[in-house]
């Protein structure tokens, strides 16, 4: 379509405008080739005629759409020129406020003089790693693009920064390396990130000042290399400076300002570190007051000067280098005060008395006279000799102001030179990035040699820009293979060649400076002569003394005054030698003959930027012209070996306002730095490019239904656009996009608004004709409605006459005297039937009365009889539930208490196993008895002798007796040495047992604590043998003590060794009689053995046939090993045997008295029970008679109930009479109907009630039937008790065989205090006995008073009996009264009324009936309900008996283990008297172990039985039932500790075992539980620091692996709650199971470890929460905002950006709502697999959802295309599928609060913006987000049509105003996405037994051993 056919009438266009450079027109008239004008009409609503020229006319440009205004890139405009880029930038800063726009690869930033909360922390994250384009225009933007580049291509780049003064380059430049030292944080400790950031200050301080233009312009340009490693990480940086303003040190315009470090100085010249300057304010110095401003509004130098010190301290800077810098420029401020006097016309003196020159050379530590001398003098050096000339006061005070200028220049340089050497640290460099802070072209009134070098610098930028954007075209256009033409764009080469060329500009002008005595006018002379010809070189008209040069941007005239003193930059060599002879070191290195290297540095691949030119000789000094064109072309030789990027900054007005826009001052900056000429190239070739499918989402509206139908959305889209374009060079078809020519968008967009607005029309006709018909039609109903009375009503007008009239009042007057008489005579005959009707009804009212009260009377007295019949027996029914109850009580406590009274039998005879123990060493100490009385025998024969030989010698002489006396003397001294050594004995034996008994101890110290989670009991044991331990040691001291009276007394001393001769030959004759018992119980031993064999046999068979049944064929598993246990050993000594044998003797004579008391007392309970029994089944009796009672009289109540029936029928008999009679009238006949309705209701309902007793009976035989089962079973436990008496009938057996060999025992004291025990235990089962007693009494009186309950039932039937004869009597009056019913009936056929008042009757009588039988079926539900409890209390009985039997089992089982330990002792025992002895029990144990396999066995197919009996109830309970096998403790060796923590954590994958969750962390804790069940501090604390480096290993080796991090967080949190769960405390243990109590940890106080194990666990939360948001980061913008869940509500608009080449074509998965709903059901079901306890997943997912939240609204906040009206739309639906989701996982509360700034976004993007009202509305809901972010919503709210309306400033600004006020509001713009709510760790205790856990094989833990 040709660009002529779019000037039709409404389309816009830009005119010419003085004051606004451009102004908008509306056309009011097409155009057609040939019009001489075109009609338009301004803005303003004034008209005008625009001329054309009819040869070739030039059309003014066309407006783009509205929709198109306001774009983020200008070239995304349909028509592109200059007065559309103008227009849009407006829009977008002073409307929306937004500052930065994009040109193409331009990023043009507008200087906004405000602070704006852009560029925080959060908005850098928010761009990072985003593609340019993907968010709205940005600096940072612009960085990432540049950082992304390098890391992806591995090439250097460059980001050109440029502008005029004031045009914010410094900032921009400033936030460029901001941003590349956020996300390119180094990890080493150099910190040289920040270093980087603090080279800012320093060099803004000492190259900054304030000028017209701006209050901080950067004098210098500066290109700043920041240095990558490897990682992309900073590694150093390196800085290069260009072309300084030096003469700004000695001179400033009118309201401008020094270099900014002497104003910092002299704010601080009286603190105490520059006092030693002497320096003054800054309004005395005349380098510093030239200008009339000291200070500039809103700045503190002081401030400034602390922040410059801070800097150059943290760049390492010394003090004793900044103090050296500050003397420097102390002493160029004073230098500017020295003041210089003309002497006469040619000379000039300085006074040596003057202070400031005093105060220079004491600073700077040079010599005062020669300072003096050589500003006033100058060295001539003539042919034969040097002369010395005094020069005048001018030349002096150039001299003056030229070694000031070259002082700061040196001192600048060697401050960036120092900064540059901190910059740099260890390491290699891989890649940089420049960041170019240049000055843009700049004009002025004045323009000189400074003006002229920045301007030749534009123009070398200028053309390296220009290739770049031609290359940048020329790449976009192959990849999409299109067709390349070329474009034509200006080329500055001329202008670059007119400057730097041979014989140029500048070669004329460093030829100049060559001769001594060159001038200006010389240089400008020879300019005039050799560029006459250039035609981009003029000669101004007016003026001898300036020239122009015509720039890519504008003319610019310089004047040629300076050129040549600037460019020479001369210093007097004499000055230069004195001031190098200076003492102060950093002045004198300044002007060294040897100039310093170059400021490169290791690492830099870069040449410097000044190099050092030498020259040819001493007075052939390099000029500034040739330094800064080297420097230049070294910079662009950097650039062109990088990818550059451009960021263009533009001042918008010069007052400074904030966000003013001045088009004129804009317009001339967007012509200077590019941007046009970037839009010229653009508009040349195809400058709008669209995606296929966004111009099939955005144009769809102009296909046909043929190219809707077509499948591929390419094909579609050149379809449509080859009809509607017929030119097809004005579009083109790429590979990935639609490029158009300027103007082809903006023809679409008019196409599609003209479809729209006549689909609009289209539709506004239908419905205005619809609403105008409607109206019409209801009007004209009215209308007819009006016709048709006002015609009725002539009608009658014409019609009626008088004579009519008066006839139709005779005929009224007629019929009203006939009407009375009628009704006159009909009231009389009604008056008289009525009074006879009166007569007979009263009467039958009476009599009806009458028989009603009779009725009453009689069915109160029948309600009386039955009321209390009932309530006798629910009284008696209660009774006979309470006594149930009663005794099923008192039967259960019985049961505890024979278990009670077993478990103290057990403890009995595991006491006397030990007792068979002490026997044992009883007998062993007989033995060495046996070998002292052979001794004893042997002396007693010499004895004999001796005595025979004294009675025969006796008559001999008596000095053979005095020798016999003397014999027994030394045997009498023999024995007592014997004594002596005896004692001895008893001593060292006594010191040994001491021992032993404190090793004992000690051991029995460590069970202790071992052993103090066991029972109760055990506790008890131990303790009764510690103080048996006691007793013994006391014992044994006083048996030494007895020793020693014994020995005392040597009196005595024959006649007590007669007597223990006596007593050890009766023990020897006992010695065969016990070999003899010995013998006897070995045989019966072998009897007992053949008998439990045969018994376990037949037990066995048994066992197997049920086995068979129950388990159908299942294998058996094999029987576990037999565990034994063998008693310790235990030495006693024995003092007197006598005495120690008779006091046994009589100890187990107690005992067996006892114990057949005992036994006596169990079988007279046994009996009694017994009694209770057959009482019980007396009473069973007694209720089955009053049941068959019961039944006699149900039976009776059928028979009245027939009776009933039959008069019921003769009531029918009745009705059928009565309907013969009513057959005539049919209102009685239908009330028949319903009476025999209702009767067959209840016939139905009788029917129902006898079903139901029919039920009850049945119900009442099963119980019958149960009731048997019930006895049948106690029948069973009655034969079990019989089997258990038997076999405590061989337990009373064994005992008498154990109490005969307890009589060998020679431990009288242990023994008889424990048969004190023992009789106080068995007084204690007397009382026992006793009590049971008592509680049988009570049973029994219990049973008498059920007998007596009976009695009265009985008397209740014999009641009921009576009662049911009454009723019989009841019933046949009922039958005389129906027959006299049926005389009456016969007597008053005739009367209607009487008969309806019979039906009447006869229907209340049928509802008493009802009620009769809603009581019978009462009471049946009163009978099932007594059925249903006596079948709960068979069910109770049943389980009781079942109780009873597992009762009875458990006790043969533990009477088969007293058994086989008795046994097992009398082995022992018997194993110490002989080998052969030993040999038997040696076989016998063989035996017995067999036995104890069969009887393991036996248990085994019991309890597989019970469980197979127990199933259903085990599926009920939630928890097993806890054995008591385990104690939820796990042992290992501490050599095996590695490997539990390589198993059960480094090798641990959540995948590779199939597991319960948390088992790790269970198998952790069961392990800890051992160790502080050992007691053992050093493997608890390796252990617990073994697990913490063992997870944190795990944590750091895979730190992104979601799933890992997932599984070891909840193990953490469930050991956390394990130590606080079993630790002791109070707090913890409230909701713990009574085992969980006794499991606590009971040694070891873990709080410590507890706050360990809580800091790793927040440690991997952190992680878990970082790898969440890793994951989800990417997917959060494309599913919440790009993507549109709504499809027939599109939100696309033309965008047309052209993004770089970098990530053009980069390929992303479309990411949609469900990817993101997918993602997070995956991380929710991977933590509920892991068991996470609930709250600490709601805390993830809160985090989670805040994520969302915030980085959606962040983007929305930095995306003008994503604020409008359908984009709110969708992203409010996207947010109702998160809600559904939370609903779903039920996490709705207290995580959608996270979302509510989105949602308060999403509606403030919804709603009107337009009224009062509106505001209100938005300052009210939208109370989550900040007055920031309520301003850039609005401000970045953008129309996707034509049809609806941008937001006011106006309505911008009052919302604004009214957010002032508001509290709490923040003054960021973003959200922190990197924020953390606080992690809690609820404690929840777990409900899992520990000791019920099982060790899956496959975690190879075979080493742990379960205790």
């Amino acid at each position: 379509m040709a660009l002529s056919e779019l000037y039709t009438k409404y389309n816009r266009v830009w005119i010419p405008d003085a004051e606004h450079v451009w102004k908008s027109a509306e056309i009011l008239r097409d155009f057609k080739p040939g019009d001489e004008a075109l009609e338009l009409q301004l803005d303003d609503g004034t008209k005008m005629v625009y001329p054309l020229d009819k040869s070739s006319p030039q059309l003014p440009d066309l407006r783009n759409p509205d929709i198109l205004v306001g774009e983020n890139d200008l070239t995304a405009l349909s028509y592109l020129h200059e007065a559309a880029v103008l227009h849009n930038l407006k829009v977008r800063f002073v409307e929306s406020n937004i500052i930065y726009s994009y040109c193409g690869i331009i990023l043009v930033a507008v200087n906004p003089y405000k602070q704006l909360h852009i560029y925080g922390d959060a908005v850098i994250q928010a761009y990072s790693g985003q593609n340019m384009g993907a968010m709205d225009p940005h600096i940072f933007a612009v960085a990432e693009e540049a950082y992304k580049q390098m890391a992806k291509n591995n090439k250097n780049q460059s980001v050109i920064v440029s502008g005029e003064s004031g045009a914010g380059k410094t900032v921009s430049a400033r936030y460029v390396m901001r941003y590349f030292a956020m996300v390119s944080k180094s990890s080493s400790k150099t910190h040289v990130e920040d270093k980087v950031l603090a080279s800012n200050p320093i060099t803004e301080a000492i190259g900054n000042a304030k000028t017209t233009r701006n209050d901080n312009s950067s004098r210098f340009g500066k290109y700043t290399e920041i240095s990558f490693d490897r990682r992309y990480q900073i590694v150093g940086a390196n800085m290069r400076t260009y072309l300084m303003e030096k003469s700004r040190v000695v001179s400033q315009s009118q309201n401008e300002r020094n270099y900014h470090i002497f104003y910092q100085m002299c704010a601080c010249a009286e603190q105490s570190e520059f006092k030693s300057l002497r320096l003054l304010s800054a309004d005395e110095f005349r380098y510093t007051c030239m200008g009339g401003e000291t200070s500039i509004e809103g700045v503190d130098d002081r401030k400034d000067m602390e922040e410059t010190r801070r800097t150059f301290s943290l760049l390492g800077l010394t003090e004793d280098f900044q103090s050296d810098v500050f003397k420097v420029l102390a002493g160029i401020l004073h230098l500017g005060n020295v003041e210089i006097r003309n002497v006469g016309s040619d000379r000039s003196s300085v006074s040596s008395s003057d202070q400031h020159l005093a105060a220079f050379c004491d600073l700077l530590g040079v010599s005062p006279d020669g300072v003096t001398r050589w500003l006033c003098h100058r060295r001539i050096a003539m042919v034969a000799e040097t002369v010395v000339k005094a020069v005048p006061s001018e030349r002096a005070v150039n001299s003056r102001d030229a070694l000031a200028k070259q002082i700061y220049a040196h001192l600048f340089d060697c401050v960036i030179q120092k900064i540059n050497a901190a910059l740099q640290v260890p390491g290699k460099q891989h890649s940089f990035i420049g960041v170019l802070d240049i000055y843009g072209f700049e004009t002025f009134d004045i323009n000189s040699f400074e003006q002229f070098c920045i301007n030749y610098a534009n123009e070398k930028l200028q053309q390296q820009f220009n290739l770049h954007v031609f290359k940048l075209e020329q790449d976009e256009y192959m990849k999409e293979d299109i067709p390349w033409t070329l474009i034509d764009f200006y080329d500055n080469q001329p202008v670059i060649d007119l400057i730097e060329a041979k014989m140029g500009i500048l070669d004329l002008l460093n030829e100049e400076c060559l001769f001594p005595q060159g001038t200006d006018q010389n240089w400008l002379q020879k300019l005039y002569n050799y560029l006459a010809d250039n035609p981009l070189f003029e000669k101004p008209r007016m003026s001898n003394k300036a020239f122009i040069i015509q720039h890519f941007a504008d003319k610019v005239e310089y004047q040629c005054r300076g050129f040549l003193e600037k460019n020479r930059d001369a210093l007097y060599e004499e000055l230069v030698d004195t001031m190098a002879t200076s003492k102060f070191p950093l002045l004198a290195n300044f002007f060294l003959e040897v100039e310093p290297d170059g400021l490169g540095t290791k690492g830099i691949k870069v040449r410097p930027a000044q190099p050092r030119v030498k020259p040819a000789n001493k007075n052939h000094r390099t000029t500034v012209g040739e330094k800064f064109s080297s420097s230049l072309y070294l910079l662009m030789e950097t650039l062109n070996a990088t990818t550059p990027h451009y960021v263009r900054c533009i001042k918008p007005n010069e007052e400074k306002m904030p966000f003013e826009y001045d088009s004129k001052r804009v317009v001339q900056q967007l012509r200077a730095c590019g941007v046009l000429e970037t839009i010229h190239i653009s508009a040349q070739s195809y400058p709008s490019r669209w995606k296929y499918i966004e111009f099939y989402s955005r144009y769809s509206v102009l296909m046909s239904q043929e190219e809707l139908g077509l499948n591929h959305k390419k094909l579609a889209c050149k379809t449509v656009l080859q009809r509607l374009i017929q030119d097809s060079d004005q579009n083109k078809f790429g590979r990935t996009k639609i490029f158009f020519r300027a103007g082809q968008v903006a023809y679409l967009e008019k196409l599609r608004l003209d479809r729209l607005r006549k689909a609009c029309l289209t539709i506004q006709k239908h419905v205005r004709g619809w609403s105008h018909r409607r109206k019409f039609l209801r009007m004209r109903e009215a209308v007819i409605v009006l016709q048709q009375y006002v015609r009725g009503q002539r009608q009658i007008c014409k019609t009626v006459t008088a004579a009519a009239l008066k006839q139709g009042w005779a005929s009224v007057v007629i019929q009203r005297y006939w009407r009375s008489y009628l009704t006159r005579q009909i009231y009389r005959m009604v008056r008289s039937s009525s009074i006879i009707i009166q007569a007979f009804a009263r009467g039958w009212i009476a009599r009806k009365r009458y028989k009603k009260m009779v009725e009453v009377q009689k069915a109160l007295i029948l309600q009386k009889y039955a009321r209390a019949w009932l309530a006798r027996r629910r009284f008696q029914s209660l009774r006979r539930l309470v006594h149930n109850v009663q005794l099923s009580y008192r039967c259960q406590k019985l049961g505890k208490e024979l278990e009670d009274q077993a478990k103290e039998n057990r403890g009995l005879l595991e006491r006397l196993t030990g007792l068979a123990g002490a026997h044992a060493q009883g007998l062993d100490k007989l033995r060495c008895l046996e070998a002292q009385l052979g001794k004893s025998a042997t002396e007693k024969a010499s004895l004999d002798e001796r005595e025979k030989k004294s009675k025969e010698d006796a008559m001999k002489t008596i000095a053979q007796l005095q020798e016999e006396k003397d014999k027994l003397i030394i045997e009498r001294q023999n024995l007592e040495k014997k004594c002596a050594d005896s004692t001895t004995e008893m001593k060292d034996r006594f010191h040994q047992i001491k021992t032993t008994l404190k090793e004992d101890l000690e051991r029995e110290e460590r069970l202790r604590k071992i052993a103090e989670n066991n029972l109760d009991l055990q506790k008890e044991d131990h303790e009764k043998e510690v103080e048996v331990l006691r007793k013994e040691n006391r014992w044994l001291k006083e048996e030494i003590f007895g020793l020693q009276r014994q020995t005392e007394e040597e009196a005595q001393f024959n006649t007590d060794l007669q007597d223990q001769v006596i007593q050890l030959t009766r023990h020897v004759k006992v010695i065969p009689e016990l070999r003899k018992d010995l013998h006897n119980l070995q045989t019966q031993r072998d009897d007992l053995g053949r008998k439990m064999k045969n018994q376990s046999e037949q037990a066995r068979a048994k066992m197997s046939v049920i086995t068979r049944r129950l388990l159908c064929g299942m294998v058996e598993e094999e029987v576990i090993s037999r565990l034994t246990s063998d008693s310790p050993d235990q030495i006693y000594e024995v003092g007197n045997l006598s005495t120690a044998f008779d006091g046994l003797q009589k100890a187990c004579r107690l005992l067996e008295e006892h114990a057949e008391e005992v036994e006596r007392e169990n079988k007279e309970v046994e009996r009694q029970k017994q009694e209770v029994e057959r009482d019980k089944q007396e009473v069973e009796r007694e209720q089955e008679e009053v049941k068959r009672e019961k039944e006699e009289v149900e039976r009776e109540k059928e028979e009245v109930e027939r009776e009933k029936e039959e008069v019921e029928r003769e009531k029918e008999v009745v009705k059928t009479e009565k309907e013969e009679v009513e057959r005539e009238k049919e209102e009685v006949k239908t009330e028949k109907e319903e009476v025999e309705r209702e009767k067959e209701e209840v016939e139905r309902e009788r029917e129902e009630v006898e079903r139901e007793k029919e039920e009850v009976e049945r119900e009442k035989e099963e119980v019958e039937r149960e009731k048997e089962e019930v006895e049948r079973e106690k029948e069973e436990v009655e034969r079990e008790k019989e089997e258990v008496k038997e076999v405590e009938r061989e337990k009373e057996e064994v005992k008498r065989e154990k109490e005969e060999v307890k009589t060998e025992k020679g431990e009288v004291e242990m023994e008889k205090e424990e048969v004190g025990r023992e009789k106080e235990k068995v007084e204690r089962e007397k009382e026992e006995v006793e009590r049971e007693k008592e509680e049988v009494e009570r049973e029994k009186e219990e049973v008498e008073r059920e007998k007596e309950e009976v009695k009265r039932e009985k008397e209740e039937v014999k009641m009921e009996k009576e009662e049911v004869k009454r009723e019989k009597e009841k019933v046949e009056r009922e039958k005389e009264e129906v027959k006299r019913e049926k005389e009456e009936v016969k007597t008053e056929k005739g009367e209607v009324e009487m008969e309806k008042e019979e039906v009447g009757r006869e229907m209340e009588k049928v509802q008493r009936e009802k009620e009769e039988v809603e009581r019978e079926k009462e009471e049946v539900e009163r009978e099932k309900e007594e059925v249903e409890r006596e079948k709960e209390e068979v069910k109770r009985e049943k389980e009781e008996v079942k109780r009873e039997k597992e009762e009875v089992k458990r006790d043969k089982v533990e009477m088969e283990e007293v058994l086989r330990k008795q046994k097992n002792t009398e082995n022992e025992a018997k194993a110490r008297f002989s080998q052969e002895a030993s040999r038997l029990t040696a076989e016998n144990m063989v035996f017995e172990e067999q036995l104890d396999m069969k009887d393991r066995l036996i248990r085994k197919l019991r309890n597989q039985i019970k469980s197979l009996q127990t199933s259903e109830e085990a599926n009920q309970t939630p928890a097993p039932t806890i054995t008591n096998e385990y104690r939820g403790m796990l042992e290992y060796k501490r050599e095996d500790e590695a490997k539990l923590i390589q198993y059960v954590i480094l090798d641990l994958k959540p995948r590779g075992v199939n597991m319960i969750p948390n088992m790790a962390a269970q198998l952790l804790f069961m392990c800890v539980r051992h160790a502080d069940y050992l007691n053992d501090g050093a493997k608890l604390k390796s252990l617990m620091n073994a697990i913490i480096s063992g997870v944190k290993k795990v944590i750091t080796d895979h730190q992104e692996d979601f799933e890992l991090l997932s599984f070891w967080l909840s193990n953490m949190y469930h050991i956390l709650s394990c130590l606080k769960q079993y630790s002791g405390e109070e707090e913890f243990m409230k909701q713990n199971t009574p085992r969980q109590k006794k499991n606590c940890l009971q040694n070891f106080d873990l709080s410590e470890h507890r706050q360990i194990f809580s800091d790793l666990a927040i440690c991997i939360y952190h992680q878990f929460i970082s790898v969440m948001e890793k994951a989800l980061m990417p997917m959060i913008v494309p599913c919440m905002l790009e993507h549109e869940t709504l499809q027939d509500i599109s939100s696309m608009k033309p965008t047309g950006f052209r993004k770089r080449s970098s990530s053009i074509y980069e390929d992303q998965e479309i990411c949609t709502i469900y990817s993101l709903l997918q993602q997070l059901s995956l991380y929710h079901s991977t933590m509920s697999q892991h068991g996470m306890e609930e709250g600490l997943v709601r805390q993830a997912v809160k985090q989670t959802f805040f994520l969302v939240g915030a980085d959606t609204l962040n983007n929305i906040l930095l995306r003008k295309d994503m604020c409008s009206c359908r984009k709110g739309m969708q992203i409010r639906c996207n947010i109702s599928h998160l809600e559904a989701w939370l609903k779903e996982k039920d996490l709705v509360q207290g995580t959608m609060a996270t979302l509510k700034p989105l949602c308060q976004a999403a509606w403030l993007l919804q709603v009107n913006k337009t009224t009062d009202d509106d505001i209100k509305d938005i300052t009210e809901q939208c109370s989550e987000l900040s007055p920031l972010q309520i301003v850039k919503i609005l401000n970045s709210y953008t129309p996707t049509d034509d049809f609806e309306k941008r937001v006011a400033p106006s309505f911008v600004r009052k919302i604004q105003g009214l957010l002032q006020d508001r509290e709490g509001g923040s003054s960021q713009l973003m959200l922190d996405t990197q924020y953390r709510f606080q992690v809690t760790f609820p404690f929840t205790p777990s409900s899992q037994a520990l000791e019920l856990l099982e060790i899956p094989s496959s975690l190879r833990l075979g080493f742990l051993t379960r205790i």
